[in-house]
């Protein structure tokens, strides 16, 4: 199985300062760090395209290709518009141990700074144009971007600039074009309606005894005020108990009237949405279709891939009969980040796919979320060919226990989070409202840095000392709630970095566990793709 990582312009500095927390430059800073040439995707920083004595590319090292959609190539990409994707990202071999352009000009020893940066800016371009000589096997799969137009009627292109694109682009496989049938959007509605019928009699109910309160409260000071000689405005003038009830009645009522046009629209706003749902999927395979054709009329140089889409094991069976009535070679299953949480509803979308394909063509998933062997294991054996995934890179940021992937017995890591005063929102809030002394927050963020990086050799406390101090560090910043004592006492007893042969850990140390900054961040993201690809080519198995 194969395994593509969906890019999303994920490259480190790897010359950063972790002590400074500055990113790198030239020498004595006359040049500074130009993230589009310097910084390094993951094969780059892992050297993972050299080739072996076949003069083939084993990529033996994370994914074996990148999936980049036509979206992300103009949004993130636009200033580099004049490069094929192998040229863009780097896909080229290159020869082994050979001194950087930036490099060579510094061996060079320019009298001034002004010969430096000339020498610089003439090695750059050099170096772009050396990208566009080499040929690369580094396998680049493209698609339309469908996510970024689901809510558009139509998709942003025609089917002919499809295919145009991927073939001056130089990408291996090509995915036909593609709109997602909105069929979220009918389950949403249908929850909307069934809470709708369940609200109204409860908020009815509320609404009643809101109203009775409310003309207790308009008797009493009437009766109060029955033999008093006041004006019959003040008579009139409601207490601050009146207007506060006035207020949830108010809102009661309003909440009563959203959901009753909920209930009243739902047969028709569910008719316009199943339809709109039906057509999109129809375009789909219309697109479909014509991409086979006019890749052939072509004799276009890329794979086509063909995506089945659906809501139902029924249509996704449909999808792929319909696709598979065409030739495709190479048949993706669509549709599934929606439904990445629930893995029973994948894995039946899945199969309905490969019963009809029937080893007749390889399967490709997109999207699917991946965080341990186990995972690999159920597609595996479903005879799936290749997937994407960016789940290595979103979890070491996001995720609440599974930051660092690890082969361990007991399952992934989490990440030891240490946010920097300065370059903190939470933090600098409360500094700023007074709630936390500045230097209080300066001393306790330098503390628990300083003896985190003792943890790479000798460590400077015992490991409960040092969750006692992240767990003060936290205190100050967050609300009160659970923290992860155990899990973060595991990471800081285990110290997993010290154990991973991978790159990533052993140039950086423990700053690949530490939850902080970009760089530290995306740098846990590629020890991720790394542990990500050794368990695809251990067949999902431990060890």
């Amino acid at each position: 199985m194969k395994f593509f990582y969906a890019d999303s312009q994920d490259q480190i500095d790897a010359n950063y300062d972790f002590i400074r927390e500055q990113f790198s430059k030239g020498r004595d800073g006359v040049l500074k760090r130009n993230a589009q040439v310097d910084d390094q995707y993951f094969h780059e920083f892992f050297d993972s395209l050299g080739s072996d004595v076949t003069g083939r590319t084993p990529t033996s090292i994370g994914y074996h290709g990148m999936l980049v959609s036509l979206h992300t190539r103009a949004s993130r990409y636009r200033q580099q518009s004049s490069l094929t994707m192998p040229e863009l990202l780097r896909g080229v071999v290159r020869k082994p141990n050979a001194p950087s352009l930036t490099q060579q000009a510094l061996i060079q020893q320019p009298d001034d700074n002004e010969a430096l940066l000339a020498r610089l800016r003439k090695n750059r371009r050099k170096k772009r144009k050396l990208k566009k000589m080499p040929k690369s096997r580094f396998p680049i799969m493209m698609d339309s971007g469908a996510f970024s137009y689901i809510k558009s009627e139509f998709p942003p292109y025609q089917t002919e600039q499809v295919v145009e694109q991927y073939e001056n682009l130089k990408c291996t496989y090509g995915v036909a074009l593609d709109h997602i049938p909105t069929s979220k959007l009918v389950t949403q509605l249908d929850g909307q309606y069934r809470r709708a019928v369940n609200n109204v009699p409860k908020k009815q109910k509320t609404l009643a005894r809101h109203q009775q309160k409310m003309r207790q409260l308009v008797l009493e000071r009437s009766s109060n005020n029955a033999f008093d000689f006041v004006e019959d405005e003040d008579i009139q003038s409601p207490t601050p108990a009146e207007m506060a009830l006035k207020e949830k009645i108010d809102k009661v009522e309003s909440e009563i009237l959203k959901n009753q046009d909920i209930i009243d629209t739902y047969e028709v706003e569910r008719a316009a949405r199943v339809a709109e749902r039906d057509r999109r999927w129809e375009l789909s395979m219309v697109n479909a279709r014509d991409f086979i054709t006019i890749h052939r009329q072509r004799n276009a140089s890329f794979i086509p891939i063909g995506t089945a889409h659906g809501w139902d094991v029924e249509t996704y069976a449909d999808a792929t009969r319909d696709l598979m009535a065409h030739d495709y070679p190479y048949v993706a299953v669509g549709g599934l980040v929606p439904v990445a949480s629930d893995r029973e509803e994948v894995m039946k979308r899945v199969e309905a796919v490969a019963r009809i394909v029937d080893g007749r063509a390889p399967i490709h998933l997109f999207g699917i979320s991946i965080r341990s062997p186990a995972d690999m294991e159920l597609y595996q054996d479903m005879g799936v060919a290749s997937f994407d995934s960016s789940s290595p890179m979103t979890c070491s940021m996001k995720d609440a226990e599974n930051n660092y992937w690890s082969d361990a017995s007991d399952g992934n890591y989490i990440a030891l989070r240490v946010p920097r005063v300065g370059s903190s929102p939470k933090i600098d809030r409360s500094i700023e409202s007074g709630k936390v002394d500045h230097r209080e927050a300066l001393r306790l963020d330098n503390l628990c840095m300083d003896y985190l990086r003792t943890l790479n050799t000798r460590p400077k406390a015992s490991a409960v000392e040092l969750t006692n101090l992240l767990q003060e560090y936290h205190s100050h910043f967050y609300k009160p709630g659970p923290f992860k004592y155990e899990q973060i006492l595991r990471t800081i007893e285990d110290r997993p970095w010290t154990r991973c042969p991978c790159k990533v850990c052993r140039t950086f140390g423990v700053e690949t566990i530490i939850l902080r900054g970009t760089v530290r961040n995306k740098a846990r993201g590629f020890h991720n793709i790394w542990q990500l690809g050794n368990w695809v080519r251990q067949g999902g198995n431990h060890g």
